[in-house]
Parts: structure tokens; sequence; C-alpha cells
């Protein structure tokens, strides 16, 4: 049995990606006025710029070649200061990514042993 790996031995990457579903329908569940609200507020968030107001949240961790991944979809924050600070899946996701790394890496540990002589 391998140990598994902590954060300790890894690199985390955070990487904001673009979002493919609509704002509209996607971004609030609260009631329809609440909703519009929200919608409208992305929506001026992302015309002044900010990139972080509609996105996908992507956290990868990398040891030796092997990777780990973890996706959030559907993600409205002021900036990935606010997203790591202020979000509350910063650290699941990290551990969600650690866990996909070490998963792979004990697929492959299994396969490799399959070749000795």
């Amino acid at each position: 049995m391998l140990r598994l790996l902590t954060e300790k031995d890894v690199k985390i990457v955070l990487e904001r990606e673009e979002e493919f579903l609509p704002i509209r329908g996607n971004c609030s569940a609260v009631d329809p006025i609440t909703d519009a609200a929200t919608e409208e507020l992305i929506l001026k968030q992302l015309k002044r710029g900010n990139d972080w107001a509609w996105c996908t949240v992507h956290i990868s961790v990398e040891w030796k070649g092997f990777f780990g991944h973890s996706y959030l979809g559907c993600c409205s924050y002021k900036s990935e200061k606010d997203f790591v600070e202020n979000s509350g899946y910063y650290a699941d996701m990290v551990q969600e990514a650690l866990s996909d790394l070490n998963c792979t890496i004990q697929g492959t540990y299994a396969n490799l042993k399959t070749l000795e002589g």
C-alpha cells in the first residue's frame, strides 16, 4: 500500500475557467424577484470586467507528472481572493483533487504491479 499524498506533497493550481451555462436560470433559485436581481448584478459585474462574476473554478494538484482535479461550476465571486477566503469551497476542492490524485496513483501502482515477473 502506498502512502497518501497530502497538500504538503503537491503543487496546487487554482484556475478560473469560462462557464458555459447561461446566467439566467442558473445563478440563483430563491424566488423570481431575487433571481432576476442576482442575474442583473452578475451581468453588471461582467460588464465591469470581473471575470469571477460568472465562471467555473478548477483546482488541480500535481505530483511528479500525476494530476488530480476538482471543478465547481456556476460560480459568482468578487475575485480569486474572495473565492479562496470566503467561499467555503476552496479547502474542500483541494481535498477532492487530492483524493482524485491519490486514486490515480493507486490505480497506476496496481496496474504496474501486474507487470512484475
